[in-house]
């Protein structure tokens, strides 16, 4: 007989707007992460990606771009190899029994876990106390609760290349456009589009150039980080089109 734990999930969650819209393989690994064998009550826990992506049955670089997806929509934080499930909290009772278990969960993690979970804005309140109870000492300036420091610019001069290739073909397309924010930040979107999701300068350049000659696509994909959160769900599109092509490029028998 089996001694694992029992993980229940609300019915709801498969109406749930956000998680509505996910593509299957989104599903599973969202599932995954709320009923794997490290899930706990407190939605804090150590992940290995190795194990996950063998018993999920997709490739660890696909659920490495899956988790820093989730990451962007703010359903997750991840801290090295830690997981926080970020409204996990608001799916549990607030039984004593269960806040026991949190407490537990929060003061057995490493002093820099607790560290930086107690930086979040997005911490629960129920979890802010208990962290504030143990002898680590953490405390914020004039109670304002920031994000954790974000990590320096590390993008190059061909992510900015990258970047200004886009901004340029949306002028082209559309010469009343108008640029948001800065290209820096323009540029460490194709940073991470290569640090994290693992796409090279050519695959990039490539879906730079392909989405801004599409009639679709050029209306759709107007900033890198548009370009990035896309990225996947344009591969399979690209594929069609090249096989659409070749069929109408045949020669017609006589």
């Amino acid at each position: 007989m089996s001694n694992g734990k029992q993980r229940y999930i609300r019915d709801e969650t498969w109406r749930d707007s956000w998680f509505y819209g996910l593509p299957i393989e989104e599903k599973t690994v969202w599932l995954y992460l709320l009923t794997n064998p490290n899930a706990n009550v407190a939605g804090v826990y150590k992940l290995n990606p190795k194990v996950a992506s063998s018993e999920i049955g997709i490739p660890e670089k696909q659920l490495r771009g899956v988790l820093n997806k989730f990451t962007r929509d703010g359903k997750l934080a991840v801290y090295q190899d830690w997981l926080f499930l970020v409204n996990f909290h608001k799916h549990q009772s607030a039984s004593p029994k269960i806040m026991a278990g949190v407490q537990r969960i929060l003061t057995e993690a490493p002093e820099a876990v607790q560290q930086y979970l107690y930086g979040m804005h997005t911490l629960p309140i129920a979890y802010r106390t208990i962290l504030h109870s143990t002898s680590l000492n953490l405390t914020l300036p004039d109670g304002v609760f920031p994000e954790a420091p974000a990590a320096p610019v590390m993008f190059t001069e061909k992510d900015l290349e990258m970047a200004q290739l886009l901004a340029d073909l949306i002028k082209r397309n559309n010469p009343d456009w108008q640029l948001r924010g800065n290209m820096d930040t323009w540029a460490n979107h194709i940073e991470k589009l290569r640090r994290i999701d693992g796409r090279t300068y050519v695959q990039i350049e490539f879906m730079v150039r392909w989405t801004q000659n599409d009639s679709f696509w050029q209306q759709n994909i107007l900033s890198t980080a548009k370009l990035r959160d896309k990225f996947n769900d344009l591969i399979p599109k690209v594929k069609a089109a090249a096989i659409k092509n070749q069929q109408s490029n045949k020669p017609k028998m006589l």
